[in-house]
């Protein structure tokens, strides 16, 4: 067999393999489907799943800033895990920094601690704030 044919033949097996795994593993996962693994997204996703409880501090922060519960869910669905000032082995729930834009101008950055069966949002702060106005909030 010519070096050419083997090829060939190698090609569409990799191609044929390709599509077994992609519509037998990978089209029915929720997201992006080539980066779900990856951990950002697989803590994104179980963030976005889970029902939100908004602490007391949180929601003074949030009235006080000017917050939305929509403009929460939209930055948790669609922001970046800051890992560096997330606790990834807190009990008894990890804790998560998660930083974004708001389509309403607020560039907000959740500590939100993963459970179980429930997100909750810890603290708020707007970063586009250069001091913290909230001082009442304890």
């Amino acid at each position: 067999m010519k070096f050419g044919r083997r090829i060939q033949l190698y090609l569409f097996g990799f191609f044929l393999g390709g599509l077994i795994v992609w519509f037998g593993v990978l089209k029915d996962r929720p997201g992006d489907p080539l980066t779900s693994w990856l951990p950002k997204n697989r803590i994104i996703m179980q963030l976005d799943t889970n029902v939100m409880v908004v602490t007391k501090l949180a929601e003074c922060r949030m009235h006080c800033q000017g917050i939305t519960p929509a403009e929460l869910k939209e930055v948790i669905k669609h922001g970046d895990v800051n890992f560096s000032m997330s606790e990834v082995h807190a009990t008894p729930c990890q804790k998560y920094a998660v930083e974004g834009s708001t389509k309403g101008g607020h560039k907000l950055r959740i500590i939100c601690g993963a459970c179980a069966a429930e997100t909750r949002i810890l603290n708020t702060f707007d970063l586009a704030q250069k001091t913290d106005t909230c001082n009442s909030c304890k």
